[in-house]
């Protein structure tokens, strides 16, 4: 059943929160927390972050590994779309680091983006059985 419409009132503070709520329902462990993301564990270890700056409950933002191919990404359950390009962001600690814009280096990703609460346990689920 998609619950999105049922949450559709809540503030983004309040989405966030939910959210968080199905990635520990999936097995994950919050590891970090910023203003901006939130690093999970999954249960086999892999590092994932949730960008809470732009996720709201019919469209989750995820940042995963950049050594997963996007090819790979796109087949999982519960992804909608990957990002055509890296994405960066200096809170993904766990995740290398490059040259962007600046002088200084910083960590990138894949953004995968997951349109409902119910594909949030439907990737992780998939996502935990890759080997990065």
């Amino acid at each position: 059943m998609d619950t999105s419409n049922r949450f559709a009132q809540f503030a983004p503070a309040d989405a966030v929160s939910i959210i968080v709520g199905e990635f520990e329902k999936a097995g994950c462990r919050q590891t970090k927390e910023t203003k901006k993301v939130t690093e999970f564990a999954t249960p086999r270890g892999q590092t994932v972050y949730l960008v809470k700056t732009t996720s709201r409950l019919n469209g989750i933002n995820v940042m995963v590994h950049p050594n997963v191919s996007p090819s790979v990404l796109t087949r999982l359950p519960g992804v909608s779309s990957v990002s055509p390009q890296h994405r960066f962001h200096s809170n993904m600690t766990r995740f290398p680091k490059r040259i962007h814009n600046g002088e200084t280096k910083t960590a990138y990703g894949w953004q995968v983006s997951i349109d409902t609460l119910g594909g949030i346990s439907s990737f992780l689920g998939a996502f935990d059985t890759l080997s990065l």
